[in-house]
């Protein structure tokens, strides 16, 4: 009986010492603190973040969860600082397009994800606009290659004000800042009609001439000039 006893007595107290340290655990390595380094601090959400015990937090399924559900963030580092501190060392999409669509406006990286949600293009950025129902995911194709096109066109200090992609026509129909039109095909490679369009450009300005619309549509791109003329560059 005595031995029954001290039995009882031994698994209870391994009980109540478990128990302590498990309350320890839980109090000391309770999640605090988060610090966030980036460039510029968004409303990211970190509700996952609620009531986590840092000792026992997995950092691969946080991240995961943060980046799922801030798409403004690129990459994320996360830090364990015990004993109940988080770092959250962030890089942030920079967005470069408003996506308009029947869906409405989508702020656009150049990557081709959809950051958000606006209501309008208060940031002033080229609109890419398209009609298509289908477009409302990241990384379509249609949009990286327009994105491409924003991106090429920029670096050789071609201001764009908008893309508008024609998918009856295949074509992209893009407007420059002079509001000249430029129409090029769906299939053609940006890396090969950019630079292109530059020489064009320069040479008719070197000229004085006006250009309306170059059609990247036929063996050589079409010139019409603002004064109603046309001619086929040579380029």
């Amino acid at each position: 009986m005595r031995r029954a006893k001290h039995f009882f007595s031994y698994k209870l107290l391994r009980v109540l010492v478990l128990g302590s340290v498990l309350v320890i655990i839980t109090l000391q390595f309770q999640l605090k603190k988060v610090i966030v380094i980036a460039p510029r601090i968004n409303n990211i959400h970190l509700e996952i973040l609620n009531n986590k015990n840092l000792l026992f937090l997995n950092v691969g399924q946080i991240k995961r969860s943060i980046l799922a559900n801030n798409m403004d963030i690129k990459s994320l580092t996360i830090k364990k600082i015990f004993p109940q501190t988080l770092e959250l060392d962030y890089i942030l999409r920079d967005p470069k397009a408003i996506l308009s669509s029947p869906h409405g406006y989508k702020l656009l990286s150049e990557d081709g994800i959809i950051i958000s949600q606006q209501t309008n293009n208060e940031q002033n950025l080229p609109v890419i606009e398209t009609s298509s129902l289908n477009i409302n995911s990241n990384n379509d194709w249609r949009l990286l290659k327009a994105l491409t096109y924003l991106k090429l066109l920029t670096k050789l200090d071609i201001s764009v004000n908008k893309i508008i992609q024609e998918d009856d026509l295949s074509v992209y129909k893009i407007f420059l800042g002079d509001n000249s039109e430029i129409i090029i095909p769906q299939n053609a490679d940006p890396y090969l009609i950019s630079p292109s369009l530059q020489l064009i450009i320069y040479r008719f300005r070197i000229e004085g001439k006006f250009i309306s619309i170059i059609d990247f549509s036929y063996d050589k791109p079409v010139v019409t000039f603002k004064n109603g003329g046309k001619t086929l560059s040579l380029e």
